[in-house]
């Protein structure tokens, strides 16, 4: 393979693991320790983020529990061991079930069993059709658009995002995760409306800064703006994939491979199995002509999906 098409191979490879990262699984809706679970795992703090995900569980919030301890074991590359934390509740139907499932329908997809992951994202459609999700749920709403998301039925994703929006029009993790749906269907301008929306909300929430600083590079190469929202994202989280994915991607176009492999060792050391890194990985070995050094980085991404 060409150097420019292995290239493009490597970005199309970094482009669909960015649908995997950092913003997986609903945002814990309560106050106390579903915050700071929450504030544990946005700060790369795994081990206090699985500790909290598991008094949560043992207190009675138990889907919300496990998603969390779901979530930091993956974010570690333990998916294997997340996707069996979360397994005993693939046929739950209460909302506290619904957290869980939504998480291990990423996870599946994440793992490259996306067959098996199409039966639990159904059961989304499912509620939705019988009522159980009605059209003042905007929780329930949120997670039937990702699981179309994940499904790749973007239209009826959208649908149900305008719905859950219409319904609570202040939910952040909904409007994050439409942003997402407009960003991969190549509608930047949609996705940086929700974008917006979202950072009016919270406006030092790492995951909506992360996603702004890709629309900066994606859709107007504005280099300068994006590594501002990176650091601000990093005041809040200091090791975040994405944000740290969004400064080694700018690196890698600027041929500064020190700079990139600095960026990937930050966010490599806090989730070492991040799919996107991974892939920039590989594409900075491969700029260095580093041989040996790109075949073991691809080896890590096809290891894990």
């Amino acid at each position: 393979m060409n150097r420019p098409a292995l290239l493009a191979s490597l970005a199309a490879l970094a482009a669909f693991a960015a649908t995997s990262p950092g913003a997986w699984g609903q945002r814990p809706p309560s106050p106390g320790a579903s915050d700071a679970g929450r504030a544990a795992f946005e700060e790369g703090r795994y081990t206090d983020a699985d500790r909290i995900g598991a008094q949560l569980a043992a207190s009675g919030d138990r889907g919300t529990g496990l998603a969390l301890r779901a979530r930091a074991l993956a974010a570690q590359g333990k998916v294997d061991a997340a996707i069996a934390l979360l397994e005993p509740l693939r046929a739950s139907s209460t909302l506290d079930g619904r957290r869980a499932r939504i998480v291990l329908g990423e996870l599946l997809i994440r793992a490259g069993r996306r067959a098996d992951a199409a039966p639990v994202l159904l059961t989304f459609a499912d509620d939705y059709n019988n009522d159980v999700i009605t059209s003042h749920d905007a929780e329930g709403l949120a997670m039937v658009g990702r699981a179309m998301f994940l499904l790749r039925h973007p239209k009826d994703a959208n649908e149900a995002f305008k719905d859950s929006v219409r319904a609570d029009p202040r939910r952040l993790q909904t409007l994050l995760w439409w942003a997402e749906l407009f960003f991969e269907s190549d509608n930047p301008g949609n996705a940086e409306a929700e974008v917006k929306d979202a950072l009016a909300l919270a406006p030092k929430d790492p995951d909506a800064l992360a996603m702004e600083a890709r629309l900066k590079v994606e859709d107007g190469f504005d280099f300068d703006a994006a590594e501002k929202l990176v650091q601000q994202a990093l005041a809040t989280s200091p090791r975040h994939p994405a944000a740290l994915a969004v400064r080694a991607g700018i690196a890698l176009r600027d041929g500064d491979l020190d700079a990139a492999d600095a960026a990937l060792d930050a966010g490599l050391a806090g989730t070492p199995g991040d799919l996107e890194l991974l892939s920039l990985r590989a594409a900075a070995r491969f700029l260095a002509d580093d041989r040996p050094g790109f075949e073991a980085a691809k080896r890590a991404v096809f290891a894990r999906d």
